[in-house]
């Protein structure tokens, strides 16, 4: 939608399929032809969410809401696919092609709520927030504050949607327990402001036996 519009950027292709020797290796997300500086960018997008089990900097113990992944495996991912460009078909890049790899990750990393240090390798400004155990959650609910579930769609959203369901500190225990035992993984639970519109913190909340699940 943003390159639809774009003065300087002019997609050409996307999701495309890669092959060798008739064998599918994997996809490329953008082709964007640089209009501006005369090259094209291969572009690999991303939205992830991260789950710090260790306070060093080690990527691998930055792990995803279902348990099954992890910030190493989708750097070593991003790795194999800005090496795709040199066997996309020579009718939309020829062999003298420039292009230039680059990633658009954009997420969360959430810290456990015993633990207030980011790793050294991210940046100050990170988007980050605080990840509990389904069983400390009376640690972070306050009776007098509002709370809601936020569809994974809004995870990234500072703002509430008009559809999304409101519950006082005082029931949100309750309609809690019953999205983990309904979703079996991650889900986020979001601290609403006064006016009911604006997201002022964001919790994560695993079942008791994550990242095992």
């Amino acid at each position: 939608f943003i390159f639809d519009y774009s003065k300087k950027l002019e997609i050409v292709a996307k999701g495309l399929q890669i092959f060798n020797d008739s064998r599918t290796i994997g996809e490329i997300d953008f082709l964007l032809n640089d209009k501006q500086n005369k090259k094209i960018i291969q572009l690999e997008v991303a939205v992830k969410y991260y789950l710090g089990t260790d306070s060093d900097a080690e990527w691998s113990k930055w792990i995803g809401p279902n348990g099954a992944d992890n910030l190493e495996r989708k750097i070593d991912k991003f790795a194999v696919q800005l090496t795709m460009a040199g066997f996309v078909n020579s009718e939309i890049l020829t062999k003298d092609t420039l292009v230039s790899p680059k990633i658009l990750l954009k997420g969360y990393l959430f810290r456990h709520l015993n633990n207030s240090r980011l790793s050294a390798f991210c940046s100050p400004t990170v988007l980050n927030g605080t990840w509990i155990y389904h069983n400390e959650a009376e640690q972070i609910i306050n009776p007098k504050n509002n709370y809601a579930i936020i569809p994974k769609n809004r995870w990234l959203s500072f703002y509430i949607d008009k559809k999304i369901k409101i519950v006082s500190g005082k029931k949100i225990g309750k309609v809690l327990d019953e999205a983990v035992f309904k979703i079996g993984k991650g889900i986020l639970l979001a601290e609403i402001d006064h006016s009911g519109r604006r997201i002022v913190e964001k919790y994560m909340v695993v079942p008791n036996n994550w990242p095992d699940l």
